[in-house]
């Protein structure tokens, strides 16, 4: 374990582009996006006071212990549904709750538009700009790093890659600052949510995330682990990368995805939530 002072210090020194962001739910929290987690809940509560004829009113506040207690009861108690905090949980219930796709698409939309970027957006943004960082990679489906990088400079060029578009990772240049995502955008693409959509990321961007990885390092916030289409990158990197790095740690993550982070990185070392208090602001 280091402290956040030394791996500021180590990032500092970094080249240019040498270096990839990773941002997972918790990067987007402080500016008003709930987490997948919090989207469990909010599941789980609206399929029960639907078949109970219950106001969602009553629960307002799903982050009270009793409230969540007698959510997981009544579940438990029924049967066929995943344990609590299995890594299935939020593409079940989401699936469960709206069965629809157009229905699921609508329900992310409604919950990451509008939101401003905080000030860790934007501090990423300006790294963008400045060419210290040149791509970012996320599971997020809001628009957050592309919004705070057009506060900061409207004309800035920004590419975006996404897993459901083949076309934007075929046309990828490496001279313009880049946001990949791994699960679709919003705006344009059908996004991948459920267990199936998930474990059918596309191919194509898993070969471009570990070409682009080959000579970077990587730096993950706010990304808990529990991804089961992240995971198919157990393999491939166990296949293709050099496990001799040095491993820089802030904060703990799901143990699961430390044989992904402790393979990525031929540079020898992975950097591990930097700015994830910046992130928090």
């Amino acid at each position: 374990m280091i402290s956040q002072e030394q791996l500021i210090r180590n990032f500092s020194v970094m080249e240019n582009g040498e270096v990839d962001f990773f941002l997972g739910a918790g990067a987007s929290v402080n500016s008003g996006i709930p987490t997948g987690g919090d989207l469990i809940w909010f599941f789980k509560r609206e399929i029960y006071c639907i078949e109970n004829h219950i106001s969602t009113e009553k629960f307002k506040d799903l982050k009270l212990p009793s409230t969540q207690k007698l959510l997981q009861d009544y579940f438990d108690k029924k049967g066929g549904y995943p344990p609590k905090y299995a890594s299935n949980e939020y593409s079940f219930y989401f699936q469960e709750c709206y069965n629809s796709c157009i229905a699921r698409k609508r329900f992310i939309e409604s919950k990451v538009t509008r939101h401003n970027p905080s000030l860790g957006y934007l501090c990423l943004a300006d790294m963008m700009i400045e060419n210290k960082v040149k791509r970012v990679w996320t599971t997020n489906f809001d628009a957050l790093t592309e919004t705070a990088i057009n506060i900061i400079n409207p004309q800035q060029e920004l590419l975006i890659c996404s897993s459901t578009n083949s076309d934007s990772i075929r046309n990828f240049n490496p001279t313009y600052p880049s946001v990949c995502k791994l699960h679709g955008d919003f705006r344009y693409d059908n996004l991948q949510n459920t267990e199936d959509e998930l474990q059918k990321l596309e191919s194509t961007l898993q070969e471009h995330w570990l070409h682009c990885l080959t000579n970077r390092g990587m730096i993950v916030i706010g990304y808990s682990g529990n991804d089961e289409s992240i995971m198919i990158l157990d393999i491939l990197c166990k296949r293709t990368l050099s496990s001799s790095f040095k491993y820089l740690q802030l904060s703990k993550v799901k143990e699961s995805i430390h044989s992904i982070l402790l393979l990525i990185s031929p540079k020898k070392m992975v950097l591990h939530a930097i700015f994830s208090l910046l992130l928090a602001r």
